[in-house]
């Protein structure tokens, strides 16, 4: 029926206190997200510091199976409690050092994915029903938009609150706005932050990439061409940020004439007229949009050792599990995240393309180049205030999540001096220490 509070136990795991004190052998990954974890975890018990969990509801998360996500799953327990929770992970990001963190502490994950929600909804609906109780849906991608009318007939929804711009953009084209309460964050200023960090650190991790692969020269200047597939907040911050470090040569194509034109205004090459030409001129290719509009048929056009990257996930953007079922493309090898994490494919033409993140944004995945960006906190927390408040029955506007958003970014700036602060004090004593010594010591002969 679904994974539920599953004690999960190996040679490398502790468990302490089942709530909060769980050691695993991922513990020195997580120390990556030092700074991260404890701003979100401070910014959301001051968002919830004056809302009492609700037991007339439960809630349903749509998550990326990453610890940077981990602040969303703790604010979304403030809402109804920890046993009232239920979970979705992300397909294309299952991460199941992630997951068994969070069965290990007794969430409940459920086994439904994207493509039940699109294609077999009677799964998602004998799940939801086992539930008993209306449900409220903090969605991650319009997950909910494919069959609401269905989900709704068999299971009492509270309301919708979307994360996502793409998602948000679902439900308005399948008209569930519409007789439900429902809410989107994805315009927000803070959502911004994170998108804003999404482009740039692509940007930041292209050049490495690059060097790894000595046919392009080691450096983004020696590429023949880079494309950018879809020129919105996230694909033009990436071209930005690479551009800044030596891409002079980059191809944008959008469907949006506004957006060529802007991308056109900035500098860059738009005669690009299909998606085709990106594929077929380019060898790194940022593809921002969530459309998949790169088709199987186009892999054989690539340029062998063609770097791809993604600004939201390989399901959405490539519909990656869709080329490996049929072919298309062949897993070949890894690299881990000691170095910057690439998964390497070989197409039916034995030609090889290189996924950064294996097409996860690189903001969620990798520490060094973005999960330690702690702005995305602000976001997801303001994803779970807004359910509260829907859950509470309140009037969501677009006013209300403003308003929550002024207090969120006013606690995170103070929270951000706070723990900045601590950092840069840590890191100047042993500096002022050694001018101490050398002040009296006195110089050398």
């Amino acid at each position: 029926m679904c994974w539920m509070r599953e004690r999960w136990r190996g040679k490398n795991v502790r468990v302490h206190n089942p709530e909060t004190d769980i050691t695993l052998a991922s513990e020195s990954y997580r120390a990556e997200f030092q700074a991260f974890n404890e701003i979100g975890n401070r910014l959301q018990a001051l968002s919830f510091r004056d809302r009492p969990p609700l037991d007339h509801v439960a809630v349903l998360l749509v998550i990326h199976s990453m610890f940077s996500g981990l602040p969303l799953v703790d604010a979304a327990e403030r809402i109804a409690g920890r046993h009232n929770t239920y979970l979705v992970c992300k397909r294309s990001s299952r991460n199941s050092e992630f997951e068994r963190y969070l069965t290990g502490r007794g969430n409940a994950i459920l086994s439904s994915n994207k493509e039940d929600f699109m294609e077999n909804p009677g799964k998602v609906i004998d799940e939801l029903s086992w539930i008993g109780k209306p449900i409220l849906f903090l969605d991650h991608g319009g997950y909910g938009a494919y069959h609401m009318a269905a989900l709704r007939d068999k299971t009492p929804i509270t309301g919708i609150v979307e994360y996502t711009l793409n998602g948000h953009q679902r439900y308005q084209r399948f008209g569930i706005v519409e007789g439900i309460d429902y809410a989107s964050i994805a315009e927000t200023r803070s959502k911004r932050f994170a998108d804003y960090s999404c482009g740039r650190f692509i940007g930041e991790i292209c050049p490495f990439v690059v060097q790894q692969f000595s046919g392009f020269g080691g450096h983004l200047r020696g590429i023949n061409q880079v494309g950018v597939i879809g020129f919105g907040k996230l694909g033009s911050h990436a071209a930005e940020q690479m551009r800044s470090n030596g891409a002079h040569n980059i191809m944008v194509y959008d469907t949006d004439p506004e957006k060529m034109i802007a991308a056109q205004q900035q500098g860059h090459n738009i005669l690009a007229t299909c998606v085709e030409d990106i594929v077929e001129r380019c060898n790194v290719i940022l593809v921002g949009c969530d459309t998949a509009p790169i088709k199987p048929e186009m892999y054989a056009r690539m340029h062998d050792h063609a770097i791809i990257a993604t600004v939201t996930s390989p399901d959405d953007a490539l519909d990656i599990r869709a080329l490996i079922d049929g072919g298309t493309l062949i897993r070949e090898r890894e690299i881990p995240d000691e170095v910057i994490p690439i998964t390497t494919y070989r197409t039916k033409q034995n030609r090889y393309i290189h996924l950064i993140c294996d097409g996860d944004a690189p903001n969620l995945k990798y520490s060094r180049f973005g999960v330690d960006d702690p702005t995305l906190a602000m976001p997801l927390i303001l994803h779970a205030a807004a359910g509260y408040e829907m859950a509470k029955g309140n009037t969501l506007s677009m006013e209300r999540i403003g308003q929550l958003e002024n207090q969120i970014m006013k606690d995170y700036l103070r929270i951000y001096q706070d723990v900045a602060g601590k950092i840069e004090n840590y890191s100047i004593a042993p500096m002022r220490r050694i001018r101490s010594a050398a002040c009296l010591t006195g110089p050398r002969p």
